[in-house]
């Protein structure tokens, strides 16, 4: 197994006052050439945006579009007509395939929402739009590394066009939890919140580790934590 970390603040920043921003990957105008994605994983952004701002108008295409909401809310609207609010512990997944024009807007009046937005490259190209939501069960990824996105269709997953999965859980201190991988692919461990190991490696809030040629994936919470794990096709 091969182990390469990026810790937090090496991550890329951005402050435009109602958007707070960190940047694993080169975006915007944060250009790092040495950081421009992790196989099929092209972007990981941290965002917190204040109370009455948002993301207009704006349009992807060929793109699969993750945003897991960590606190406050989101409303959501596009261009094929879907409005939705998403609050925190759900993640919303949107196949822009063709293209889509969509909107992200908070719409509180006192409070800011935190989340990650992540992007992933599709594995069919050009296919209609579209979105799909979902409330994430929090105690349902309780100490174990439960299925939120998955390239195959599950149970109480969704469904992303891509060859990946995308794992969350939250662990008490002292639990590891683990999960398959497959040795052909890549996985990529953030953590959201807390402080735990990845084989010899320690990692707390907003590290990430990248990891290759490994068939197993073992988190150990040294403390409560939060940790996301996707794994993705390298090439």
């Amino acid at each position: 197994m091969k182990i390469s970390v990026q810790r937090s603040e090496q991550r890329g920043k951005a402050d435009h006052g109602w958007l707070h921003t960190k940047h694993s990957f080169s975006f915007a105008d944060y250009n790092n050439p040495r950081r421009v994605g992790f196989g099929k994983l092209k972007v990981i952004n941290e965002d917190v945006i204040e109370a009455g701002h948002g993301f207009g108008m704006h349009p992807h295409t060929n793109m699969e579009v993750i945003t897991i909401i960590l606190e406050g809310s989101l409303e959501h609207k596009d261009s094929a007509g879907n409005v939705s609010g998403i609050s925190a512990g759900s993640i919303q997944r949107m196949s822009v395939g063709s293209g889509i024009m969509h909107s992200e807007y908070n719409s509180s009046k006192t409070e800011p929402v935190h989340l990650l937005q992540i992007w992933v490259e599709p594995r069919q190209m050009n296919i209609p739009p579209n979105y799909e939501q979902k409330e994430i069960e929090q105690e349902r990824m309780r100490n174990k590394l439960l299925t939120v996105l998955s390239g195959k269709r599950m149970k109480g997953a969704l469904l992303i066009n891509q060859d990946a999965i995308f794992r969350m859980g939250k662990l008490d201190a002292g639990v590891k939890a683990s999960c398959e991988a497959r040795q052909d692919r890549g996985s990529y461990v953030f953590v959201i919140s807390g402080k735990v190991k990845v084989g010899e490696e320690l990692l707390e809030t907003g590290d990430a580790a990248e990891i290759l040629e490994a068939q197993k994936i073992t988190v150990e919470a040294l403390e409560e934590s939060h940790v996301l794990v996707m794994e993705v096709p390298m090439e």
